[in-house]
């Protein structure tokens, strides 16, 4: 792994705690179904599309593809699913690996 993965990995770790805090805050329990909204930022249309069309042959996500000024962002829901935090882990940890396959970096994700 290198650096940059490791950094990126780390911060998407580090918010994790917050976020399920707040969602703990909202009631949440741990194995009950939620939706989660994310974004990746692609330099080119063909790596976004790649990454698209992962997303639909192998995820019941919805995704969208977006022209930004300077580069192309794909953004997406899941449908409501089970969560634990190890889930959200793994979940985090393989949204990462996905978006690097095609040259995109998982900048955002939040509880719906």
């Amino acid at each position: 792994m290198t650096d940059k993965y490791n950094e990126l990995l780390m911060s998407h770790l580090d918010k994790i705690i917050t976020k399920w805090g707040r969602l703990e805050e909202r009631g949440h329990e741990e194995g009950a179904k939620v939706r989660m909204s994310f974004t990746y930022f692609c330099n080119n249309h063909d790596d976004a599309e790649m990454l698209r069309s992962l997303f639909i042959t192998g995820t019941d996500f919805d995704v969208e593809i977006i022209k930004r000024k300077e580069f192309w962002a794909l953004n997406g829901n899941t449908l409501d699913t089970d969560i634990s935090l190890e889930i959200l882990k793994e979940w985090v940890k393989w949204m990462i690996d996905a978006g690097l396959k095609f040259q995109c970096v998982f900048d955002s994700w939040d509880f719906m």
